[in-house]
C-alpha cells in the first residue's frame, strides 16, 4: 500500500489539537483578588506647588457680525 500526503486524513490531528488546545487554555486562571498579594513596595508621589487652569478646547466661533 503506498501512502502520500493526499491520503493522510488530517481531520483527527486538528481536532485532537483544538481540544488539547482548549484543555490548556482552561487551566489558566489568571489574576484574581484570591491570588494576589501585597509586595509591600512604597510609591513616592510628589506634588508641586504648580498652578494649571483647565482650558476651552474647541475653537471659539466665527465672529458673524463683521458681515
Amino acid at each position: 500500500m503506498n501512502v502520500n500526503a493526499k491520503n493522510i486524513n488530517l481531520r483527527p490531528t486538528v481536532l485532537l489539537a483544538g481540544v488539547a488546545l482548549l484543555l490548556a487554555l482552561s487551566a489558566c486562571k489568571g489574576r484574581t483578588t484570591e491570588n494576589m498579594e501585597p509586595t509591600g513596595d512604597t510609591v513616592e508621589v510628589v506634588i508641586t506647588d504648580t498652578t494649571w487652569v483647565a482650558t476651552d478646547s474647541t475653537p471659539a466661533p466665527a465672529d458673524s457680525s463683521a458681515n
